[in-house]
């Protein structure tokens, strides 16, 4: 019975590693973005704490091996990361002066080290523990860490497929620390420890009490929040302030409108609307990425048909529920996949997929624009937002797929509000749009919406034009080859304010 049960312990500390490691991207990803140096720190983190346990583990299995002390560390773990995540806001705020990258890696380690490290020290001792004599060494290893493996394979499609998109983070952490102390209560029972009730009546109360310490939801200050909810793919808010209703992907604006017409609070979309002007004879359109559904219902008054494809299908309940979202269908895919399968033709194609700071990598290369071309009828358009400096020294990320759209098509308008601005500074951020045909985009003075405001304003987005770059201001992307990760955490460091 007792060497079972260390067996069902090495399953549930397994298990919790991944937790943690799944769940601290999420934690941090509010200040310091979820890409790839997020991603990179967590690994970096999680194999250092577990190297050092086993370290630690081995040398304190063969000083001072107890069941007891095995159990503690178990227990002592749990609670170290309940702490950390009730105060893992001020910890993040407090490294708000560091870039994404060094943020990321020094949160990483001041949240996730120590729970880590202790659970990392339980397989060593273990497996002292259960090792009656020598002969059975190997045999018992294999156990351990096949068991303990296994509890980490459960616990990544557990929080990856279940956990994460349907509770919030710091409930599940609070889950996680119930769970261990479940496990240290049912040792003492297990290996009959003397005092063994009092000690279960005073941790189930702790337990019980500790759900007051769990944070308050994330919101953003000063704004009504409607709606927050986490997601394998962010944390989601839908905020609203002033008459102006914003949707949040981990803390960046993802788009805005104001809730007595309805129309766009930000400029990004007119830009996009400029399609409707360039060819006003089309029917269909592809929106791939539809956030709030603000290009969608644009689209829609133009008379076209709208199919839009969207990763997260709690954003699609978000855009029809708070901003009226407008489609004549919608699929809950990844973009890529969704064209790779498509067999439609339209006339726009418009990729928009910014999600918090990061735009997917597989969506920007030659190689998926090529199966974008194959999507669009004669004469159609693509249209891709991205967040970027338009100028300075990563001006080459936008530049960059500038080129690769250029290497498909014969055409690319590259369109910015700091085009004609003299005074945008070297170091901000904007939204580029660019358009690319194989026949050259030509504005159509028609006021199709008869809205001569309306008009002007989307008139005036198609002259903003940036200088076209040179072949050596970038790099063609390929799907062997896109170092955007750079870029994009420059550009999260700006959107944060780093």
């Amino acid at each position: 019975m007792k060497k079972t049960y260390i067996y069902v312990t090495m399953f549930f500390t397994g298990m919790t590693v991944m937790v943690i490691e799944l769940l601290g991207t999420r934690i941090i990803a509010p200040v310091f973005g979820s890409g790839l140096y997020a991603w990179a720190s967590l690994i970096t983190v999680t194999l250092s704490a577990l190297a050092s346990g086993y370290f630690l583990g081995g040398w304190l299995a063969d000083r001072k091996s107890s069941f007891g002390l095995f159990y503690n560390l178990i227990l002592v773990s749990g609670m170290s990361s309940l702490m950390l995540n009730i105060v893992s806001n001020d910890i993040l705020r407090s490294l708000l002066r560091f870039n994404v990258q060094t943020g990321a890696l020094l949160s990483s380690f001041l949240l996730f080290f120590l729970p880590l490290m202790l659970l990392g020290m339980t397989s060593p001792m273990s497996i002292k523990l259960l090792t009656a004599e020598i002969g059975e060494l190997g045999s018992v290893a294999g156990t351990t860490y096949a068991v303990s493996t296994a509890g980490s394979l459960t616990g990544t499609i557990l929080t990856g497929f279940v956990l994460i998109p349907a509770l919030k983070i710091s409930t599940i952490f609070y889950l996680q620390f119930a769970a261990l102390v479940v496990v240290w209560i049912l040792h003492l029972f297990v290996f009959r420890t003397k005092g063994r009730i009092l000690y279960s009546i005073i941790f189930i109360i702790i337990v019980f009490y500790s759900k007051n310490l769990i944070p308050v939801e994330g919101f953003v200050p000063g704004m009504q929040k409607l709606y927050c909810s986490g997601s394998f793919h962010g944390d989601l808010i839908v905020a609203e302030k002033d008459g102006r209703r914003t949707l949040y992907i981990d803390s960046i604006d993802q788009g805005a409108i104001y809730t007595a017409t309805g129309l766009p609070a930000g400029i990004y979309s007119y830009y996009l609307e400029t399609l409707a002007y360039f060819n006003p004879l089309a029917k269909k359109a592809l929106l791939v990425g539809l956030g709030p559904g603000i290009i969608a219902n644009r689209l829609k008054q133009y008379g076209i048909e709208v199919t839009c494809v969207e990763i997260e299908k709690k954003i699609v309940t978000i855009a029809k529920k708070y901003f009226n979202s407008e489609s004549d269908a919608t699929h809950v895919a990844d973009g890529r996949n969704f064209m790779e399968k498509c067999r439609e033709k339209y006339d726009y194609v418009i990729i928009d997929v910014f999600s918090g700071d990061i735009a997917p990598n597989h969506m920007l290369t030659k190689e998926c624009f090529s199966k974008v071309k194959c999507l669009l009828n004669k004469g159609g358009l693509v249209g891709i937002n991205l967040i970027a400096f338009p100028h300075g020294k990563y001006s080459g990320y936008w530049k960059s797929i500038y080129l690769t759209l250029n290497s498909v098509f014969n055409c690319v308008l590259p369109l910015s509000a700091a085009a004609k601005d003299p005074g945008f500074k070297e170091k901000s951020t904007a939204n580029v749009i660019l358009i690319a045909s194989d026949v050259k985009p030509v504005f159509k003075n028609i006021n199709v919406l008869k809205d001569k405001a309306l008009y002007s304003k989307i008139k005036d987005c198609s002259t903003n034009i940036l200088e076209a770059p040179s072949p050596a201001e970038g790099i063609i992307y390929t799907d062997d080859y896109c170092p955007v990760d750079r870029a994009q955490a420059e550009i999260s460091r700006v959107l944060r304010k780093l």
